[in-house]
């Protein structure tokens, strides 16, 4: 789901900013702060998906709870005997 927010705040932000060079004659380098604005919020995305990904994989912070995964697991061990 991040990935689709993120793909639309990197469209709509490049789409103004060709829109004001094009149509408003903004100075070219308008679109050379694209990167700049967006890669910040790139990086933290895909850190924070790594994050969810580990935890829902079991593999959290050392010290930390295992999940939910293991949690399930463990009920359903518990159940068939």
């Amino acid at each position: 789901m991040h990935v689709l927010n993120l793909g639309l705040m990197d469209a709509h932000s490049i789409a103004w900013k060709i829109f004001q060079r094009e149509r408003k004659g903004t100075q070219p380098i308008i679109l050379d702060t694209y990167q700049e604005e967006r890669r910040f919020v790139s990086e933290r995305v895909i850190e924070l998906d790594r994050k969810q990904a580990s935890l829902s994989a079991g593999r959290g912070p050392q010290g930390s709870s295992p999940g939910l995964n293991s949690s399930v697991a463990k009920v359903r061990v518990d159940e068939s005997n």
